[in-house]
């Protein structure tokens, strides 16, 4: 017998007719009857059981297979739209950690069960005759179910979206409303079914795209999914039920590099609202639990209108870059990457004309995402904040910028930040938009959050003072920038993670501090301190010297700003730095932080005690 397309639906076709075969029809003719091949995906959809869709999406997988097999045997973009969004599934499925830690409480997916035993039986008592149908269907086609089906819901926003059943065949079947109909009289963009789907959000794939809306066939998805499938089905006792899945994903196998036979999953089971792992026909359908299921990157990278300071702050790798520009990035990692860092990683960073390409190297692995000056920031696209172009200026410095190789002696620091808003007329960003938050190593050499104190906490071992506003910028100009000011205490801290909020939304980046380190010596000094109301002196006389008391003066910086400058014979090191900031908000930090360092001429001894005066009016220091 040869193989035969039959139409689900009455299509109108003309002049053809049936013809009787000679001899019985055998189970191997059987097979070769197929349905036609079709890009509407509505006709797939008039079929007289509820349960036929399961055989619609078997034989998707079995028409995209043949088609892989051999090209000239287009599948057609129905079929090809099925086993797209039942991938999708599993996908979704399987990086369901990692978008639940991107999304917000609002949104969440769940898997609920309808079993045989006690869910057909209140169907019965409620509509008699769908119950004897489902009765019927489950006994003779869904045996393979195990009794028990499970429901993939999107709840959003208060609203559920089915988005698949479990199905014996494919391991899922998405409804009829979420298939796509195709607009050929207008531009040709598609959209669901289902009206109530086209209010559906949309979900954006880890590696890009959009779950469910565009078609993205096995062999064109992220590494880590294809080898977690081929695991599942290469590794699962499944029936002949599922040989249409199974040999789909087993052919690409053959000729696709980015699946290794030898990967080793790290996956765990996913759980129903009954507290069922999501088992279908032998299949076990998992969550990514490795450090894939991360999100490293914070959905912003901030462009500083300066170059950073490797002296005292970890720069990114510019790969292939000018040295002569005249910028720099924060490091755009995400809370989430900081608490599960553990030891060394770098950050590497490709500026084109389009985009600029961010790749954190860590143990091994690289983790990229891309980010534009433009962006809806949806999936792995990521906005570049440019605090030049936003007329913002900024700077930031901490104080001591040094550690003693004895832990407990680092037991206080100061970190003031300034930002100055230039808009003309209004300050979408102001010192009151600015949080930092710090971080140190713990004994497993990761980073941890370090606490702030509560103001009335006086017993705290360690941890950060609250925020101090200290001055405000305000439209007057009476004020030219605002100042916000830290102490942490009894604690070192090895990052620090800023907040902007800005008229565009919130951006986020992370510092690291490139700390100097203090050398042991046998020197030993006696010091002398006369701290005054209104001014102090220090002197310092090296312990086993006959000579006289010296004023303390300093050769280096003990003030770690952020911006980078260089030295320079013709200018003293202290103009130098304080030069090279902003001239907003340089008289912030001359006047509310201490000096970039004592050198016997810019600042020396006896030096100011009070630096500031408020009178009640904070944004008017005197």
């Amino acid at each position: 017998m040869s193989s035969v397309d039959l139409n689900i639906i009455e299509r109108g076709l003309k002049g053809q007719e049936w013809t009787a075969e000679k001899g019985p029809i055998t189970a191997g003719d059987l097979a070769k009857i197929s349905e036609q091949r079709t890009n509407n995906s509505s006709a797939l959809n008039a079929l007289p059981t509820p349960f036929a869709r399961f055989f619609v999406v078997k034989e998707a997988f079995r028409r995209t297979l043949e088609e892989v097999k051999d090209p000239k045997k287009n599948a057609g973009d129905a079929y090809n739209r099925l086993v797209s969004d039942t991938l999708d599934v599993f996908e979704l499925l399987y990086n369901i950690t990692f978008h639940e830690g991107r999304w917000d409480d609002s949104r969440k997916i769940v898997i609920r069960e309808w079993e045989l035993a006690t869910d057909l039986k209140n169907l019965k008592n409620q509509v008699p005759i769908l119950g004897s149908a489902v009765e019927n269907y489950f006994a003779s086609d869904l045996k393979a179910s195990g009794n028990r089906l499970f429901f993939v819901v999107l709840v959003d926003g208060g609203r559920d979206y089915l988005l698949a059943t479990s199905s014996p065949f494919t391991g899922f079947v998405t409804p009829p409303d979420l298939d796509k109909k195709v607009d050929y009289r207008g531009n040709g963009t598609t959209s669901f079914m289902g009206k109530r789907y086209q209010q559906m959000p949309s979900l954006v794939r880890k590696s890009g795209g959009t779950y469910f809306r565009d078609i993205r066939l096995f062999g064109a998805r992220d590494k880590d999914f294809k080898n977690y499938m081929f695991y599942l089905v290469d590794n699962s006792p499944l029936g002949d039920e599922m040989k249409e899945l199974r040999d789909y994903i087993k052919q690409i196998q053959i000729t696709d590099p980015d699946i290794n036979k030898n990967w080793q999953p790290q996956f765990k089971p996913i759980i129903s609202e009954n507290s069922n792992e999501l088992v279908i026909n032998g299949l076990p359908v998992g969550k990514d639990s490795g450090l894939s299921t991360v999100n490293f990157f914070n959905d912003t990278l901030i462009r500083l209108p300066f170059r950073l300071s490797k002296d005292y702050y970890l720069p990114m790798t510019y790969a292939g870059a000018d040295d002569s520009r005249d910028y720099d990035f924060m490091l755009p990692i995400s809370h989430e990457a900081l608490s599960l860092i553990e030891g060394d990683f770098q950050c590497v960073c490709k500026v084109t004309n389009a985009k600029v390409i961010v790749t954190l190297k860590y143990k091994g692995q690289e983790y990229t995402k891309d980010y534009y000056v433009d962006s809806d920031n949806l999936g792995s696209r990521g906005r570049i904040v440019n605090l030049q172009r936003e007329n913002i200026s900024f700077n930031l410095a901490v104080f001591p910028n040094i550690l003693s190789p004895n832990r407990n002696e680092n037991n206080y620091f100061k970190v003031m930040a300034v930002v100055n808003d230039a808009t003309t007329d209004y300050r979408p960003v102001s010192i009151n938009n600015l949080e930092m938050s710090f971080f140190f190593r713990n004994d497993d050499n990761r980073f941890e959050e370090i606490e702030t104190i509560d103001k009335d906490n006086t017993h705290a071992k360690f941890g950060v003072r609250p925020a101090v506003v200290r001055s405000k910028q305000n439209l007057e100009q009476e004020v030219d920038a605002g100042s916000e000011f830290y102490e942490i205490f009894n604690s070192q801290f090895d990052a620090i993670s800023l907040r902007f909020t800005l008229d565009s939304g919130t951006c986020e980046g992370v510092l690291i501090p490139n700390w100097k380190r203090a050398q042991r010596t046998q020197d030993a000094y006696t010091y002398a301190v006369d701290l005054g109301t209104t001014n102090t002196y220090i002197s310092c006389c090296k312990f086993g010297r006959d000579n006289e008391p010296e004023q303390l003066n300093m050769d280096e910086p003990m003030v770690a700003f952020l911006h980078d400058f260089k030295r320079s014979s013709q200018h003293s090191l202290v103009s130098v730095i304080e030069n090279a900031i902003a001239p907003k908000c340089r008289k912030n930090f001359n006047t509310e932080f201490v000096p970039a360092l004592i050198d016997g001429s810019i600042y020396r001894f006896p030096i100011r005690t009070a630096l500031c005066v408020q009178k009640g009016d904070r944004s008017k220091p005197s």
